[in-house]
């Protein structure tokens, strides 16, 4: 019993953390379903695909947009915020280099999803251009529905996001020993492969989008080995020089 009640103080701290964070999660989601309206429309303003029309199919086709949107502004603004809230907790149990380890990967993983989310939405306006284009070129009448062409260019975007992730985890991976950068470069055909595969089963599904999806995370596979590379020889040849004094 001593020893939960050690503890106790620790669990209700986590618990009115864990709520607070949940709470700002939804603060974000009512936000974004409120501002749907305005959010919509410098979306469309941004996607102005001139060679398409859009189209609502149901009365109540625009609450099921605002959800998607609610849902979106509260996973990309939340989860950072819950991450600073969290870390704030574990904080006293970390050295000071260790704190400011953690601060810069946090502001890191940031970096790379805002990068990664926008390029997702840069190749997301050029694939729907182009694929607009192409079937006019056939004779063919671009009437999209707006739900599914809003869900396509958020969901896309947020999934490219996360792909800029990479670097950060499988740094974490190489530096914790479950993965060496021997086996990254042996296998990186397999894992051009799988890029390949898998984007392809994001929307949209032409070659042109595939290949502009699939070269930036490639590019960030390899960056990822080079970098570790670096810090690895730099580390190597500082302990041979330490050694030699």
């Amino acid at each position: 019993m001593q020893a939960i009640d050690t503890y106790l103080p620790y669990l209700e701290d986590i618990r009115r953390r864990i709520i607070f964070s949940v709470l700002i999660f939804i603060s974000i989601f009512i936000l974004g379903f409120f501002g749907a309206g305005p959010i919509t429309k410098i979306f469309l303003r941004f996607f102005s695909v001139k060679d398409a029309m859009l189209i609502v199919n149901s009365p109540f086709q625009f609450f099921n947009i605002s959800i998607n949107i609610g849902l979106t502004a509260a996973f990309v603004f939340a989860l950072p915020i819950a991450f600073f809230y969290m870390f704030s907790f574990l904080k006293s149990a970390l050295t000071s280099i260790e704190r400011k380890l953690v601060i810069f990967l946090i502001f890191l993983c940031m970096i790379l999803f805002i990068v990664g989310f926008f390029s997702g939405i840069a190749i997301m306006y050029y694939a729907f251009a182009i694929m607009a284009q192409f079937n006019k070129n056939l004779g063919l009448v671009n009437i999209w529905d707006i739900n599914f062409f809003i869900s396509q260019g958020f969901m896309t975007s947020i999934l490219f996001g996360l792909f800029f992730e990479f670097p950060v985890v499988l740094t974490a991976l190489m530096r914790l020993g479950v993965l060496k950068i021997s086996s990254l470069r042996n296998k990186r055909r397999f894992v051009y492969a799988g890029t390949f595969v898998f984007v392809s089963l994001l929307p949209p599904t032409d070659g042109l989008s595939l290949i502009l999806m699939s070269l930036p995370i490639i590019f960030l596979y390899e960056i990822t080995i080079f970098i570790n590379q670096f810090l690895i020889r730099n580390k190597k040849c500082l302990t041979l020089a330490q050694q030699k004094l």
